[in-house]
């Protein structure tokens, strides 16, 4: 059901915005990271699925954003998907362990 949600979600922004559906040919011709979204988009459903119960909604939570920092700044670092190349300093660095050290910080209660 979520994924007919959000497929009616998609569809409604695209043709709301002006823009086109995209046709069969053009949908094979996609590039392979588009197709790896949507897999990796199902997969993050299903780990939400069977870890949130399991840990709760914070350490979860905590735990993704930390992931999604981490690829951000590695895919700046080094200019994936054709964006523009942002070296990463010691300020992003920092930006990071701070972060991770709040999640060390969230999931020590369950280690006490």
């Amino acid at each position: 059901m979520a994924f007919a949600i959000g497929l009616a979600a998609l569809l409604a922004v695209c043709v709301l915005s002006g823009g086109s559906l995209p046709r069969p040919s053009g949908i094979a011709r996609m590039p392979i990271w588009l197709w790896a979204g949507g897999l990796i988009g199902t997969s993050l459903l299903v780990l939400t699925l069977h870890a949130v119960p399991r840990i709760g909604v914070t350490t979860f939570a905590a735990a993704v954003v930390c992931g999604q920092l981490l690829a951000a700044l590695a895919y700046d670092h080094f200019g994936a998907f054709g964006m523009e190349l942002r070296r990463i300093g010691p300020r992003e660095v920092a930006g990071a362990a701070f972060l991770l050290a709040g999640l060390l910080l969230i999931t020590a209660r369950h280690r006490e």
